[in-house]
């Protein structure tokens, strides 16, 4: 009887970036802008030095104005994505009002104020979606995103036997918030605590020196 051959699947790896949390993860947190183009080349290619991902595909998810949407997707396609473009709208102004009170003469009134609505658009059901229909094909899945609103995604890969690395940072801002949610703290206690580890965490910053955006970056 010939001897069996045992074949091991090969590393299948995709990515998924919320670039909207990743950006101000980096920027809020870490006081650094990615160079957008080097973190593309550090998940596809080959490196000298550390993991290389070798990643089969890597989706980025974004917002842009009407009039930017064509010219975004096809930047980011060149630069080795498979972008997501939604056009983004802005949200309605909301008006605010200040009560005050003049200490010398025991006045009292009020001033109103306007503030801009945010400029929005929501990715989060595109990169589900997408995720979904990689997951049969995937190995192990890169999700770039600290939002809580993934928790399920990531739940379901795990469920499929994926492995899941959830790449954010877990720093506070100068207020006190953070872009990492406690959902996905309390899931990768879980699963350390569990001991099957198919969920972990990767510090963006370690990677900070490979992606950031310099002034001499072309």
């Amino acid at each position: 009887m010939d001897e069996a051959i045992i074949q091991t699947r090969p590393d299948r790896v995709f990515a998924f970036i919320d670039r909207t949390n990743l950006d101000r993860t980096t920027k809020d947190l870490l006081n650094f802008s990615i160079d957008w183009k080097k973190l593309a080349k550090h998940l596809r290619e080959a490196r000298p030095e550390g993991r290389s991902w070798l990643c089969e595909k890597v989706f980025i998810y974004t917002g842009a104005r009407h009039w930017d949407v064509v010219g975004l997707t096809s930047k980011l396609t060149r630069q080795g994505y498979e972008p997501r473009v939604r056009e983004s709208y802005p949200q309605k102004d909301k008006l605010r009002e200040t009560a005050y009170k003049c200490e010398g003469c025991s006045f009292e009134g009020a001033v109103q104020f306007t503030l801009s609505g945010a400029v929005k658009s929501n990715c989060d059901v595109d990169l589900t979606v997408d995720a979904m229909a990689c997951m049969e094909d995937a190995t192990e899945i890169l999700l770039f995103s600290g939002d809580g609103d993934f928790e399920a995604l990531v739940r379901y890969a795990m469920g499929k036997g994926k492995l899941v690395r959830i790449v954010s940072n877990t720093r506070r801002d100068k207020n006190g918030e953070k872009k990492f949610s406690t959902r996905f703290t309390k899931l990768l206690a879980e699963e350390i605590e569990s001991g099957q580890k198919r969920a972990s965490f990767i510090d963006i910053n370690d990677w900070k020196k490979s992606i950031e955006l310099t002034v001499n970056t072309p």
